[in-house]
């Protein structure tokens, strides 16, 4: 039986996410992505913190406000 695991290594989830380790190391130390700390040395990457991360960081999903149009005469109701 194979386990998914729950936290990304640094090199993991640097893979993942297609950066250098050194961008994440930024990324983290910069507040700007999630992070466990495992140990007093070592670091991990939660992968559904990852994930959501991802999500908040992709452009164009932001719900846009359409303005209230009236509705041509034809499909008015009196």
């Amino acid at each position: 039986m194979d386990v998914e695991p729950l936290i990304l290594s640094e090199r993991e989830a640097a893979h993942a996410l297609r950066i250098s380790i050194r961008h994440l190391q930024r990324l983290r130390k910069n507040g700007k992505i999630p992070f466990v700390r495992l140990g007093d040395r070592r670091i991990g990457y939660s992968i559904h913190a990852i994930e959501r991360w991802v999500a908040e960081q992709t452009t164009g999903n932001k719900k846009r406000e359409v303005p209230d149009c009236p509705a041509p005469p034809e499909l008015a109701h009196s």
